[in-house]
C-alpha cells in the first residue's frame, strides 16, 4: 500500500515467564527484497537441523544487479553443509558469515540457500540473514533456533567373552548408556537365551519376563544424559560347548544387536 520499511514482530510467552521474539523485515519501494526462513528437517537425536532461506529480489522488469545475501551463523552452531556454496568468513565475535555475492536467481527472481546446522551443546540461537540490492533498502530476517540436546543410546556386555564350567551358575552383565547431552525415552532391551543355557534369574531397571527363548524387559521411561543402567542375568549351562547370547537394544525405530560368547568347559 505504500513504500518504506516494515517489521513484523511475533512475541511468544509461556506461563513460566519466558519470552521469545521472532522478527522479519520487508522493504517496499521501486525495488523490493523479501526474506523468509523455513525449517525443512530436524533430527533431535543428532542435534542437527536443516534450514532453507528464500530470498526474493524484485527489480522491475530487469534482472537484479549488485545484490547480495549474508547469513550469520552464531557461535555454538556448526555449519555442516551449505547449498549452493557461499563464501565463508569467520568473524571476530566468534560467529561465521556466509556471503553470496550476485547469486543466480530462479524464476520470480528468487534465490534459495539450504543450510544444515549442528549444535555443539543445547541452547538457543538467533539465525540472522541480511539481503541487499542496488537502489533498494536492505532487508533482514531472524529465526530463533532452540536445540534441546541429543541422545545417543548404546548397549554392551561388560564381558564380550565369558568362560564357565558346565552345570555351574555364572553372571552376565549388560549396560545401557546414554552418551548424549539430553535424556532419551522408551529404550528397551531383550536377551535371546540360546539352546543349552538356562536362565536362573534376571534383574534390570524395569520388569522383565520370559517369552519363549527371550527375556524381555519393559521399556525404560527415561534415561538421563551420561546415565548407565545395568541388566544382570544369572545363567547355567546344561552341557559343555560354546554359546551365543544375543542382546537387542531398541530405541524408537532403531535396533542394535550385541553378542556375548559363552564357553562352558567340561567339569574335571
Amino acid at each position: 500500500m505504500q513504500t518504506g520499511r516494515f517489521s513484523q514482530d511475533i512475541q511468544v510467552a509461556s506461563s513460566n515467564g519466558d519470552k521469545k521474539l521472532y522478527q522479519s523485515e520487508i522493504s517496499v519501494g521501486e525495488n523490493q527484497i523479501q526474506l523468509k526462513w523455513q525449517k525443512s528437517l530436524e533430527t533431535p537425536a543428532q542435534g542437527t537441523l536443516e534450514m532453507v532461506l528464500e530470498s526474493s529480489f524484485e527489480s522491475g522488469a530487469r534482472k537484479p544487479e549488485n545484490h547480495a545475501l549474508r547469513v550469520e551463523i552464531p557461535k555454538g552452531l556448526e555449519l555442516v553443509e551449505v547449498t549452493p556454496f557461499g563464501l565463508k568468513n569467520p568473524l571476530k565475535t566468534g560467529e561465521t558469515e556466509l556471503l553470496w555475492q550476485n547469486p543466480p536467481v530462479l524464476s520470480g527472481n528468487k534465490f534459495f540457500a539450504r543450510l544444515k546446522l549442528r549444535a555443539t551443546s543445547p541452547g538457543d540461537w538467533n539465525l540472522h540473514a541480511k539481503a541487499s540490492m542496488q537502489n533498494s533498502q536492505d532487508a533482514t530476517s531472524s529465526f530463533l533456533i532452540r536445540v534441546e540436546g541429543s541422545s545417543e543410546i548404546t548397549g554392551k556386555f561388560s564381558q564380550p567373552k565369558i568362560e564357565s564350567q558346565h552345570g555351574k551358575e555364572f553372571k552376565v552383565q549388560y549396560f545401557l548408556h546414554n552418551m548424549g547431552t539430553a535424556g532419551s525415552q522408551n529404550a528397551s532391551v531383550k536377551f535371546q537365551i540360546p539352546d543349552g543355557l538356562f536362565p536362573i534369574s534376571w534383574n534390570g531397571p524395569t520388569v522383565g519376563g520370559a517369552e519363549g527363548d527371550w527375556i524381555i524387559f519393559d521399556p525404560v521411561t527415561k534415561i538421563a544424559a551420561n546415565q548407565n543402567l545395568e541388566y544382570t542375568l544369572i545363567l547355567k549351562s546344561l552341557r559343555p560347548g560354546e554359546f551365543k547370547l544375543n542382546a537387542e537394544l531398541n530405541n524408537g525405530t532403531v535396533a542394535k544387536p550385541t553378542t556375548c560368547t559363552i564357553t562352558a568347559n567340561p567339569q574335571p
